[in-house]
């Protein structure tokens, strides 16, 4: 007869709320702090009974928060009940693009720092914030 009190096994949902609380440090920069998830930058959660393996896409090639990034998250993944090892990896080969990101944290970045239009100036182009 099993225990029902007995806790069941790490599951994805579990990583996910982890990960929740890791925000992607260059939206922090911009004023609107965005979990690596709500950026689009979690590409693959793999969980092997207490083993966990997190896949992340970064939004630059040359990101200098890379290593941070991955001890946040693999910090964040440890403090779940039952997980006993995490790996995060960064995928090079896969490119990040704005369109990744959820649809309502690209409303609230927009909301704060609007997308330049581009009008005629002159000989030239001038930036015109989007909202005017």
């Amino acid at each position: 007869m099993s225990d029902s009190t007995e806790p069941g096994p790490v599951t994805l949902a579990d990583v996910r709320d982890a990960l929740a609380g890791v925000v992607d440090p260059c939206s922090i920069a911009t004023g609107v702090p965005l979990t690596l998830a709500e950026m689009g930058m979690v590409r693959d959660i793999a969980v092997d009974g207490g083993r966990v393996a997190v896949t992340l896409v970064l939004t630059s090639p040359v990101c200098w928060q890379a290593g941070n990034i991955i001890q946040a998250v693999e910090a964040s993944v440890r403090r779940v009940p039952r997980v006993t090892a995490v790996t995060c990896t960064v995928d090079h080969d896969a490119g990040w693009l704005p369109g990744q990101m959820d649809p309502c944290a690209r409303q609230r970045l927009r909301s704060a720092r609007p997308v330049p239009i581009w009008l005629p100036h002159g000989h030239g182009l001038r930036p015109r914030s989007a909202g005017l």
